[in-house]
């Protein structure tokens, strides 16, 4: 088996969402994951089951794809073949759905078990999809709040939250009135 037959994962989906699946396929390859995609691995003139069969038994991993066409006849059983031999090698089967993708999408029972990659509502779909494949979860960098400085609380208007902050702590602020307050005259 040559390296020009070694993919990283296969794109099983319904014809109807080539497009949309030809795009997520360019960037796989632009982070360094191989992507088998029938348009561009299909040679014409040949028989292509047998091409689809010898994938089948040698890729690490699946994606499927579901987008508002639903499953295509083809990509059920191309999905149906993943599920039944990726069991035996424990390869991942991952459920992508596509931008498109109804709200509550009608997924095969035993597809529908796995772990989803969303493309419409996850920021991180690529970032997991490529987990899904390689197995590295990617580094999520936490997201910093904007530290305020305990000496630095004014306000654009002119308002001294530090002073108030202080007041408030001392207990030499009380409320007036529903809303308004006002400063204790002792010890200020």
């Amino acid at each position: 088996m040559s390296d020009e037959d070694q993919y990283d994962v296969f794109l099983c989906h319904n014809s109807k969402d080539k497009p949309e699946v030809i795009e997520i396929a360019h960037e796989l390859i632009r982070q360094g994951i191989k992507p088998w995609l029938d348009k561009w691995a299909l040679r014409p003139g040949l028989a292509w089951q047998p091409a689809l069969e010898k994938q089948i038994e040698k890729i690490k991993s699946a994606a499927v794809f579901v987008g508002s066409s639903g499953f295509g006849p083809w990509q059920s059983q191309e999905m149906r073949a993943f599920l039944n031999e990726f069991v035996e090698r424990n390869c991942p089967v991952i459920p992508v759905l596509l931008g498109n993708t109804p709200q509550q999408p009608k997924l095969p029972i035993f597809l529908k078990g796995n772990t989803w990659v969303d493309f419409r509502t996850d920021t991180e779909a690529m970032e997991n999809l490529i987990w899904g494949i390689t197995g590295k979860p990617p580094e999520r960098k936490p997201k910093l709040q904007p530290v305020i400085q305990a000496d630095d609380l004014s306000s654009e208007k002119g308002v001294n939250y530090t002073q108030l902050r202080d007041l408030l702590a001392a207990g030499k602020w009380k409320e007036v009135d529903e809303g308004n307050f006002s400063c204790h005259p002792q010890g200020i």
